[in-house]
């Protein structure tokens, strides 16, 4: 009996050194598939260091393993490596060329296919495609479709592409929503922390702030960022002669004073027609010399508009009423303008003096959108060329916006033609002309207009 529970005992040992023996040899002295995902990376990116590193780590838990008897999960040795691939891809992407850079990335994949692009990469793609497809958006003027994508890629809409958002509040100007721009520009202020960042953004929000809401937003920003008040001062000061500047500069005095030829105002859209009516009457004006007439013209020299109204008031004399009538202009009183430029040209004046009043009285007219009304004046002579050329210019563009803005997409093609003739079409313009080829659905031409528009700006 206890020689039986001898031989049932060594039969147990037996047993357990042949399971130990068995559980040694399917012990494989190399690493697993899961061990050597690392390894397999490291070699597909060309990192040799890291490379290095990760097969001495191995060779500490595997002795009897070397690079090459992982069998049967053998590194992937591929001719060369997959960081040039990689590189090639990120490259295109930045390139805005996603159809190449989505054909790199399939054959990368076929090339090495234990390789799948990380989330990184994945997130250029997405990221780059949203910007196409939000630039595509602003130049149809989809302003709704822009927001939704902005609001889907976050990242568009960060400090460091901060041109989507002003592009964004741009373009909501345009479309005559100064409300919601605004708001944007003032998100920007309190998000970004760039000081040229918030400078150029207050450039950019200026003309659509208030005297008070700039001269609010400067302080607000200056108190929580790093703007000296030297700083603060110099912005304020700045922008707030240049928006006096904008406002003088409209038209420089009438040419029988000075050399200086008048700047012709053009509304991007048509005015409002203005209805109010301004009763004045200068039937009985004298063509004496005005005591006044110095210092009224000191106030011109120093376009200080507002100055040479306080001046000019009640003008009693020929002289007097028309160089109100330049301030009233200057000073976007179009009404009081016209008024003052119909009795000076109803005048016994001098030819130089009426033709000044005939000049001033067309612009007017133009200013109040009663473009009928200005070509009749223009067409009744007694213009010089230069002025009459300008005058013409001017009606010209005020038809042509108004055609454009009425969807006359033929005749708005046809007066900016004859602007372009005349040396008269600017930029802006020439971009309506562009989008009216387009509206009319000449899409060629359209295209063939835009791409030599901005090639000329690039240059």
């Amino acid at each position: 009996m206890q020689a039986k529970l001898k031989l049932w005992k060594l039969l147990v040992f037996l047993s357990g050194i042949l399971l130990l023996s068995e559980k040694v040899v399917l012990a494989a002295p190399w690493p697993s598939e899961d061990e050597l995902i690392t390894l397999n990376y490291y070699v597909k990116i060309g990192d040799t260091f890291a490379k290095e590193i990760e097969i001495e780590r191995l060779k500490e838990k595997y002795p009897d393993w070397r690079l090459g008897l992982e069998n049967p999960m053998k590194v992937r040795m591929e001719t060369g490596n997959i960081k040039e691939p990689i590189d090639k891809i990120y490259q295109l992407i930045a390139q805005r060329k996603l159809t190449e850079a989505r054909k790199k990335l399939k054959k990368t994949q076929i090339d090495f296919p234990n390789w799948s692009p990380d989330e990184e990469l994945k997130k250029q793609f997405r990221i780059t495609q949203a910007q196409e497809d939000y630039e595509a958006s602003l130049k149809k003027m989809n302003v709704f479709e822009a927001q939704v994508i902005l609001k889907n890629n976050i990242e568009l809409s960060s400090c460091e592409r901060i041109n989507n958002l002003w592009r964004l509040a741009h373009a909501l100007e345009k479309d005559n929503n100064a409300t919601e721009a605004k708001a944007i520009y003032l998100q920007i202020l309190k998000s970004c922390k760039n000081n040229s960042t918030l400078v150029a953004t207050i450039e950019k929000a200026e003309p659509i702030l208030t005297d008070i809401e700039l001269k609010q937003t400067i302080l607000d920003l200056n108190k929580v960022n790093s703007f000296n008040n030297s700083e603060y001062k110099n912005l304020y000061k700045r922008l707030s002669a240049g928006r006096e500047a904008k406002k003088n500069a409209k038209v420089k005095k009438a040419l029988a004073l000075t050399k200086a030829k008048p700047k012709v105002r053009i509304s991007k859209k048509p005015f409002k027609k203005n209805n109010t009516a301004f009763k004045i009457n200068f039937d009985s004006l004298s063509l004496k010399d005005d005591p006044r007439k110095n210092e009224i013209i000191s106030a011109m020299d120093a376009t200080n508009w507002g100055s040479c109204l306080a001046r000019s008031v009640n003008p009693q004399t020929t002289i007097a009423a028309l160089l109100r009538g330049w301030c009233a202009y200057n000073y976007d009183r179009p009404i009081e303008a016209m008024a003052l430029f119909k009795s000076v040209e109803k005048s016994k004046s001098n030819k130089a003096i009426k033709e000044d009043a005939r000049f001033g009285l067309v612009l007017s007219l133009l200013e109040l959108d009663l473009i009928k009304d200005a070509s009749v004046v223009v067409a009744s002579g007694f213009l010089s060329n230069s002025r009459l050329r300008t005058a013409e210019i001017a009606i010209l563009q005020k038809r042509g916006i108004r055609s454009y803005y009425n969807k006359n997409w033929n005749d708005a093609i046809e007066y900016f033609n004859e602007l372009e003739r005349l040396g008269g079409l600017d930029r802006d313009m020439d971009i309506l002309r562009s989008k009216s080829y387009g509206k009319k659905g000449d899409i060629v031409r359209a295209i063939s207009e835009n791409s030599r528009i901005y090639g000329e700006f690039n240059n």
